[in-house]
């Protein structure tokens, strides 16, 4: 499945200079995303270098504070995590954040390795979603 991305910044239409492929998996709002941040690519860009690692430490975290039952805090970091991911719109992985922290309400399971390999997952291809839409969201500024 491809989406197209499309963007307004600046006033200008990503939509005019073609649609940004994205890669199979890995939704990726960047409509929602830059209007969060007034069209600014600029500021957009230095929080999403801030994400990488932020975020990538965060996923990281979560499965050291599993293995050893802090749920709690686990709940907290997921929480962290799912509003970062909102904020770049990465909304893969802000559902997968939402999703364990729910998950640490309630007594361990199977299901939470399976949401941390999803966690992993999905903070890769927002990663790669964003990375692939950057180039041509910077070319139709000109």
């Amino acid at each position: 499945m491809l989406d197209s991305l499309t963007s307004r910044v600046a006033g200008a239409s990503v939509a005019a200079a073609g649609p940004v492929p994205s890669p199979t998996a890995g939704p990726v709002d960047l409509d929602a995303a830059l209007a969060r941040l007034g069209g600014n690519m600029g500021l957009y860009r230095q929080v999403f270098r801030m994400f990488r690692v932020d975020a990538g430490s965060m996923v990281a975290q979560l499965a050291d504070l599993l293995a050893t039952g802090q749920r709690q805090e686990a709940g907290r970091v997921s929480h962290t995590l799912k509003g970062l991911a909102a904020t770049l719109g990465a909304t893969g992985l802000a559902e997968t954040a939402q999703q364990i922290e729910a998950a640490m309400a309630r007594e361990a399971s199977d299901v939470d390795a399976v949401l941390l390999a999803d966690a992993g997952d999905a903070f890769a291809q927002a990663c790669f979603s964003i990375e692939q839409a950057l180039p041509a969201l910077s070319a139709s500024q000109c």
